[in-house]
């Protein structure tokens, strides 16, 4: 049933031992000092009473109960009963008249599980209206110093003493789960006569997975009394098992009881502390005689628990806003070191430490090309790459955090001082920076209530082991806990979108960085092949003139068809000088130009295209066909610049003995992250062995008097596409079919917005 212990058992079976996995809500139990009845909800009659229920209430045997009408023997609370409050599972009713038992004033509370609804007769004391008003101004004084406190440490202590002003128990404390739940009491307001257990660890399995769980459905939970005198439910035939998950008189484990009694108890009370629907802590009263709390002052426990969780939840707001405005701070430090050009590696040196403390890390490591920068405490780089690479490879989330690293990572044990948590931002590999936070154990030596390895067992008579409850509590120290304080789900959110943009700028001055480099490899070859090229023309057009001259007094005819060539051949240079500069001023234009991606149908690209190319698709006789054209994300000028390129370069390279037929489409690829444009041709073709070296600037496989062209046009496609994010190339693979094939591939849908 959804809402019931069940339900918890029924999905974690497979990872709780014999402990965890004890069915607390079908003892088919309560506890003696109080009586239950369940009722049918929709005929209203009686289907489970406890067998108490006579001697507490001065009613019928409780077996005469089962069938009967609930509103025959209980008019008033039946007539107060609203089937509205009871519609949420689990949600305590509070009836306004107490129940005159034999000789005790009861309190009534209902709930509803499924088609039950469970009424619950609990002591409470006589009326004294002058205590109750004392205890709800204590209580909310109280709440207003949790509140108003310097630090959640003081809290915690005006809690603990609160609760025990309270309740009137002997020993209050709060209780703070560990990552691997074992847990330490972080304040304690106590009797002189009880033991005190501030700052002392307790194993996980004290309190079991199935315990832990029934505080996210019951807030609070009170034990009586430790002898197990229970009384036991008779539920009508129809009624396989009453699931007593809400229940506030549910018995105990003898597990649980057992524990007490060693621990030299006789009652105790407990609240949930719930802090993003995980249970943080508790806080946890201890008593030295048996009792159990009246619900009014139970429900005011539980506002003094909420009121702590209050605090805590607000102390964590401050400490993210004031690790915003600082983390805001390095992101401006590092962008003005990064945009001065001090470098990658300098900059992420200069802020390691600043970048570790950010994240409350004992170590920082940050990977860059291959190197690796440190602050604070770290493992060794060895393993710093191999916890990298374990990051990567199971960081499904985009980040990656493990608070037992040893325990998933043999390797790392003898380094758990270093490399006990690891918080791995980000795990994506086209990433140009990795970063790592670490922490070690969260004590380096813990002082423990007893040994926590100490599972003492029992054998059964059939045969069967079970845990039974440690008998000793005397302190013991253990010298390490594999564990470390984890990064909460919080950190992750703050360091996966806060350090996104620390990472963006890096990213982005790598691309500069890298575009630089490039540029200045490339600046000598470009020039020194521009001013070849250049010069050719020049050359004609000086030798033209200087012939020009030496026949300026011929007047034959001879000598006016020599000037005539001459001048033709002048101007032919000059035209294909002119072409060489646009072209060239071109391809630089394209390398300044600004991406400003958007939304581009490729059918649209290709129509302009044809538009600017029907002239020479119709002296040629070229033939453009298309196969899937969709819209992908990029510049549109661009895209219509490096298609008309490979189009043109069709042409100039078709085969003589058949007219061109030129094909555009396009293919998704890599789990469609990428498109890519293919522009096939039947032409001449390409040697695959000169693949790479067409597409840089001025490098032509065939002499202009052949075919013409100024060496730049599938140079322009390659920078259009690394303007892209992506590339461009000469499919091999054709290279045994007629013609060419040409692809650029840039990223898919949404990557370059």
């Amino acid at each position: 049933m959804q809402g019931s212990l069940g339900h918890f058992l029924k999905a974690n079976s497979a990872t709780l031992d014999n402990c965890a996995s004890e069915a607390l809500h079908l003892s088919g139990a309560i506890q003696n000092l109080g009586a239950l009845v369940a009722l049918d909800v929709d005929s209203q009659n009686i289907v489970a009473a406890s067998d108490n229920i006579a001697a507490l209430l001065a009613t019928e045997h409780h077996e005469m109960l089962i069938g009967t009408a609930f509103a025959h023997h209980f008019p008033m609370q039946a007539y107060e009963l609203d089937a509205e409050s009871l519609e949420t599972p689990g949600l305590h009713v509070t009836l306004s008249d107490r129940y005159p038992g034999n000789g005790q004033l009861y309190d009534v509370t209902c709930h509803r599980l499924g088609d039950i609804v469970f009424v619950e007769f609990i002591p409470a004391p006589p009326m004294q209206e002058g205590l109750l008003r004392d205890q709800m101004r204590m209580t909310q004084r109280a709440c207003n110093k949790i509140a108003r406190a310097e630090s959640f440490g003081t809290a915690t202590q005006i809690a603990a003493d609160a609760m025990r002003k309270l309740t009137g128990l002997a020993k209050c404390m709060v209780y703070q789960f560990m990552p691997d739940w074992s847990g330490r009491v972080i304040a304690e307001s106590r009797a002189e006569h009880m033991p005190s257990y501030l700052n002392l660890f307790f194993p996980a399995h004290d309190i079991p997975a199935q315990a832990r769980h029934l505080y996210s459905l019951v807030t609070s939970r009170s034990v009586s009394a430790v002898d197990d005198h229970n009384s036991r439910l008779l539920a009508a035939p129809h009624i396989e098992q009453l699931d007593l998950t809400y229940s506030m008189l549910r018995s105990v484990s003898a597990m649980h009881t057992a524990y007490f009694r060693n621990m030299g108890l006789q009652s105790s009370f407990s609240v949930g502390l719930t802090l993003n629907e995980t249970l943080w802590g508790l806080m946890v009263c201890h008593h030295d005689a048996p009792g159990f709390l009246p619900v009014d002052v139970r429900r005011l426990a539980e506002d003094l628990a909420a009121a702590l969780i209050a605090r805590l939840s607000q102390e964590q707001h401050q400490e993210r806003a004031v690790r915003i405005q600082r983390l805001r701070s390095i992101e401006t430090s590092m962008a003005a070191d990064l945009k001065a050009l001090k470098g990658i590696s300098s900059t992420l040196q200069k802020h390691a430490e600043d970048l570790r403390t950010f994240m409350d890390a004992d170590g920082f490591a940050a990977e860059y090309n291959g190197q690796i920068i440190t602050a604070g405490r770290t493992p060794p780089s060895e393993l710093i790459l191999e916890i990298l690479k374990l990051g990567i490879k199971t960081g499904a989330k985009g980040y990656f955090m493990d608070a037992a690293l040893p325990n998933s990572m043999p390797e790392a044990l003898e380094h758990r001082q270093t490399a006990c948590g690891v918080f791995l931002q980000p795990v994506k590999l086209e990433r140009d920076c990795l970063l790592a936070w670490f922490r070690g154990p969260v004590v380096d030596e813990a002082t423990w209530a007893g040994d926590p390895n100490d599972k003492p067992r029992e054998v059964r008579a059939d045969g069967t082991e079970i845990l039974s409850p440690r008998n000793s509590f005397e302190t013991w120290k253990q010298a390490h806990i594999n564990v470390a304080q984890p990064w909460t789900d919080e950190d992750a959110s703050v360091a996966q979108s806060m350090f996104q943009e620390i990472l963006d700028l890096i990213a982005e001055q790598a691309t500069s960085i890298r575009q630089l480099n490039l540029a200045h490899e490339n600046l000598a070859s470009f020039t020194q092949t521009a001013v070849h090229d250049i010069r050719a023309p020049l050359r004609t057009i000086s030798f033209a003139l200087e012939e020009l001259r030496g026949s300026v007094d011929a007047n034959t005819a001879a000598a006016d068809r020599f000037r005539a060539e001459i001048t033709r051949a002048a101007d032919v240079s000059i035209d294909r000088l002119n072409s060489l500069m646009e072209q060239v001023l071109a391809f630089v234009e394209i390398g300044n130009t600004k991406l400003n991606a958007e939304s581009v149908e490729l059918a649209d690209v290709v129509d302009d295209v044809e538009d600017l190319l029907s002239g020479q698709l119709r002296d040629h006789g070229a033939t453009l066909t298309r196969g899937e054209l969709p819209s992908v994300i990029g510049n549109r000028a661009l895209l219509t610049t490096a298609i008309q390129n490979l189009v043109q370069n069709a042409i100039s390279y078709r085969h003589a003995e058949r007219d061109p037929v030129i094909d555009i489409r396009t293919e998704r690829v890599r789990l469609g992250r990428s498109v890519q444009i293919c522009v096939s041709d039947n032409g001449i073709g390409v040697d695959p062995q000169h693949a790479e070296r067409i597409f840089q600037p001025f490098k032509r496989l065939h002499r202009r008097d052949e075919i013409e062209g100024t060496g730049i046009g599938l140079a322009t496609v390659h920078r259009v596409a690394a303007l892209h994010h992506g590339t461009a190339w000469l499919d091999i693979s054709e290279a045994e079919t007629a013609g060419s094939r040409f692809v650029i591939e840039i990223p898919g849908q949404g990557s370059l917005m």
